[in-house]
């Protein structure tokens, strides 16, 4: 496994949620049309998502789940965010804090 720097940042932005079902993705949905859901596509695509085997931050126990895996790339992140919006609703300063690739 290759290993990479990893930075705790906060990531801030603005959105037209017009077509979005709301910030909050659904997880299990496989309609869900959320903001959250296009940002993980995003920092996927990007390969700035730390994964589980390469342990980023873990606690022990952590690091434990994650090599049974059992632990999704959003969780061995640390993400987490400040609010949410609903269906349609637009967002300006929109901040969520999460451990990536540098």
């Amino acid at each position: 496994i290759e290993k990479h720097r990893t930075r705790h940042i906060a990531l801030q932005f603005s959105y037209d949620g017009t077509d979005y079902s709301g910030f909050a993705q659904n997880v299990g949905k496989e309609c869900d049309n959320s903001v959250e859901r296009e940002l993980f596509a995003a920092l996927e695509k990007t390969r700035l998502l730390v994964s589980p085997e390469e342990h980023g931050m873990l606690t022990e126990s952590e690091v434990e789940e994650a090599e049974n895996g059992q632990m999704p790339k959003r969780t061995a992140s640390k993400y987490s965010r400040c609010g949410r919006t609903d269906k349609g609703v637009h967002a300006n300063g929109q901040v969520v804090a999460l451990y990536l690739k540098s």
